[in-house]
């Protein structure tokens, strides 16, 4: 079974190589590399998973148990999307840093723009309250915040109101 760090950059791999591939108007909701396969969360729900993370949290941030349980419930910022360096991560050798990158190593190609200072303040406040050692670290816990929780609400949703498991083939 793969880690989460060889996920990544399989998700590196197929970001960089759909940069490079011409516009089309398919739509694929899955692609498999080896043995993994990639759902594109996009394509079923219904936003961005920003939109999606902050918006439970203003309907009701119970719904986030998992990260509750994992993370407690005294920081705000467990409710809210991570941020994370994508295109600075280029191999695992960058997991091995001792401290985040300054914030203009943050900037993201794909959606043209850096990082405001309140949200690299929060990845700062984040490694810190966490006691990041490495990006290692850091990445482990970007990928652990809010994901399960709103996946898991999604598919509660799906089941309750469609009588379909999108998790299963």
């Amino acid at each position: 079974m793969h880690d989460r760090t060889t996920r990544t950059f399989y998700h590196q791999k197929l970001a960089r190589s759909k940069r490079k591939s011409p516009s089309h108007t398919h739509k694929f909701l899955a692609v498999q590399i080896d043995s993994i396969r990639f759902l594109d969360s996009f394509q079923f729900l219904t936003s961005t998973l920003d939109k999606l993370v902050s918006t439970m949290a203003r309907d009701n941030t119970d719904k986030f148990v998992h990260t509750k349980r994992h993370f407690g419930s005294n920081n705000p910022n467990i409710v809210q999307k991570g941020v994370y360096p994508y295109e600075y991560v280029t191999g695992p050798e960058i997991l091995t840093d001792t401290c985040l990158r300054p914030r203009d190593k943050f900037y993201s190609e794909l959606n043209e723009e850096g990082m405001s200072e309140e949200d690299y303040d929060r990845a700062l406040e984040t490694w810190q309250r966490y006691d990041c050692k490495t990006m290692k670290d850091y990445h482990d816990l970007y990928l652990t915040l809010d994901v399960t929780d709103v996946f898991e609400n999604f598919l509660e949703m799906a089941l309750r109101e469609y009588k379909l498991d999108p998790a299963h083939s």
